[in-house]
C-alpha cells in the first residue's frame, strides 16, 4: 500500500471514467433500442457488465435513485478499478526492476 503513484492513478481514473461513461451511454441506447450495432459498439456493450460490476452487485443503484445514483455508482466503480490497476502497474514495474537487476 506504499508508493502510490498519483500520476498513474489519476491517468487511469480519467481513462476508465471516459470508457465507463461511454459504455453506460451505449447501454442506455441499447435499452431504448436506438443503438446501431458495429463491431466497436458490440465490444463496448460486452464491457459494460464488467465495468459496472462492483456497485451493481452490491445493489447501490437500488439505494440511491436518479442521476446521483448513476454518477455515484460510476465514480465508485472507477475508483475501485483505477486503484486496482494502479497496484497492478506498480507490481509489474517493481517485478521488471527486480528481473533487470539479475
Amino acid at each position: 500500500m506504499k508508493n502510490i503513484n498519483l500520476n498513474t492513478w489519476f491517468t487511469l481514473f480519467a481513462l476508465l471514467f471516459i470508457l465507463t461513461g461511454v459504455c453506460s451511454l451505449l447501454h442506455n441506447a441499447y435499452e431504448q433500442e436506438t443503438l446501431v450495432f458495429t463491431p466497436t459498439t458490440t465490444f463496448l456493450m460486452k464491457l459494460h457488465p464488467i465495468l459496472n460490476l462492483p456497485t451493481n452487485g452490491l445493489g447501490y443503484n437500488g439505494f440511491v435513485n436518479g442521476l446521483y445514483g448513476i454518477l455515484g455508482g460510476l465514480v465508485i466503480n472507477v475508483l475501485l478499478y483505477s486503484f486496482a490497476l494502479e497496484r497492478f502497474v506498480y507490481g509489474f514495474k517493481s517485478l521488471c526492476r527486480k528481473v533487470m537487476v539479475f
